[in-house]
């Protein structure tokens, strides 16, 4: 029954460890599936994630993304700092949430002011602004920053600049027709968005000025801002639109992580994005802006491990990431089940038979052998002795004795039987006169 029970447990353990095995397996296997916050949803960053998400859906790649429609990267970068959210969009000029880590640069941002010349009060920089009223296009808070930073550097206060929000589709109305005195838009120099502004602005208003912007001034105090050139024609070839190079401010849209997403799904979820970045651009254009962000410590968005591994070519593959739990995990399997099969024994263990008893008895056995007197003790002896060899036997089928338990307590009964047969032949012979014999057993054929 013993040997049958052991055999149960053993049978119990190796499911136990197939079915560790196979958790394991759908642990490791199971795709992450991250959150990513994005918005405005008319935005281009809404739509070319949402392509990210099908392209990853579609593979069965390794990391899935959930989109969470915002109002704007404000409050993207709210939701991601109050825990809502493992990803999201936000920009590199706003304050960036202290959890936030840099997985890739979705595209780069240019400033442009635009207004009308007239014939009087003619605005050429952003200093002439003073007493003005400025548009702002864009999502809510969106430019509060920026708006903020060109003041303080032109020597503005808050109340000097009325500041007017513009949607989009009436921007173009609300310069002509004077209601303001300038227009501030934002966004990538390729694609339809600041083209296709621009060109609404430009039909609208006959003489089109761009604002001058001290950008490399501004960048030189604000490292989330770069100063860069809008090249001549950039928005219109024929006539040139703008005229001239344009010196002004750029700044990314970064998508970035939760500083808790491990290190092995954010360089997991760079590689995909730069591997969608080719398939993904014939459908959403605005893919190829995609870039490496910075590594450097200073950087305005610090760049995430795991995406860092990914640049510096550290990405860990399988055996890498799962090596140790592959090499330790047999092992440590080993050890618990062992230590589960020996618990078990022990609690089931068999204490209907004590070795050492059965040795002081043999022993009496062999002394009282020695000084038997007629042939009747011998045969009372050994139905005695061959009662606990049947006792042994039994012991030795349900298992729990040592090979040394075994060797020891078979010479020893091997002993009492020839103490006992040596002493009937005795009782047997004729001229044979009784007399009172001793027979000890050595200490080291005891087992305690």
């Amino acid at each position: 029954m013993r040997l049958l029970l052991e055999r149960a447990a053993a049978v119990v353990l190796a499911i136990a460890g197939a079915v560790a095995l196979w958790v394991a397996y759908e642990v490791y296997s199971r795709p992450a599936d991250l959150k990513v916050v994005v918005g405005p949803v008319a935005g281009d960053d809404y739509a070319l994630l949402t392509g990210l998400a099908r392209r990853l859906a579609s593979t069965k790649a390794a990391v899935r993304i959930t989109i969470v429609p915002s109002e704007g990267p404000v409050h993207a970068a709210r939701a991601l700092a109050n825990g809502d959210a493992d990803l999201a969009v936000i920009r590199a000029d706003l304050p960036i949430p202290g959890t936030a880590r840099a997985i890739a640069s979705l595209r780069k941002n240019a400033v442009i002011v635009m207004t009308m010349r007239k014939a009087r009060n003619n605005i050429e920089s952003f200093g002439d602004l003073r007493r003005r009223k400025l548009g702002i296009v864009g999502s809510p808070a969106a430019n509060d920053r920026l708006i903020e930073r060109l003041l303080v550097h032109y020597g503005l206060s808050a109340s000097d600049v009325t500041l007017v929000p513009l949607a989009r589709d009436g921007a173009a109305d609300a310069l002509r027709d004077q209601k303001v005195d300038a227009v501030l838009a934002t966004g990538p120099l390729h694609g339809q968005g600041l083209a296709a502004f621009n060109a609404e602005v430009s039909r609208a208003v006959r003489a089109l000025v761009y604002v001058e912007i001290d950008a490399a001034a501004v960048a030189k105090i604000a490292p989330e801002y770069e100063s860069d050139d809008i090249p001549k024609g950039t928005f219109r070839s024929s006539p040139a639109n703008p005229p001239e190079d344009i010196t002004t401010l750029f700044f990314a849209n970064v998508l970035v992580a939760t500083s808790s997403l491990s290190e092995d799904a954010a360089a997991a979820l760079t590689r995909l994005v730069f591997e969608s970045r080719v398939p993904l651009q014939s459908e959403y254009p605005m893919a190829r802006l995609i870039e490496a962000v910075s590594t450097d410590k200073d950087a305005a968005v610090p760049v995430h491990r795991g995406a860092a591994a990914y640049y510096d070519g550290e990405e860990k593959g399988f055996f890498e990431r799962y090596g140790d739990a592959l090499l330790y995990g047999p092992m440590l399997f080993s050890i618990i089940g062992t230590m589960m099969l020996a618990a078990f024994r022990y609690l089931t263990r068999d204490n209907s038979f004590a070795l050492a008893d059965r040795l002081t008895r043999l022993r009496k056995l062999a002394k009282d052998g020695a000084h038997a007197q007629t042939l009747d003790e011998i045969k009372a002896l050994e139905e005695d002795l061959n009662f606990m060899f049947d006792e042994l036997v039994a012991k030795l089928a349900r298992g729990g004795l040592s090979a040394a338990q075994i060797s020891t307590g078979l010479m020893v009964f091997k002993h009492v039987n020839d103490t006992l047969a040596d002493r009937r032949r005795l009782l047997s012979d004729p001229g044979f006169t009784p007399r009172a014999a001793t027979v000890t057993l050595s200490d080291d054929r005891r087992i305690q």
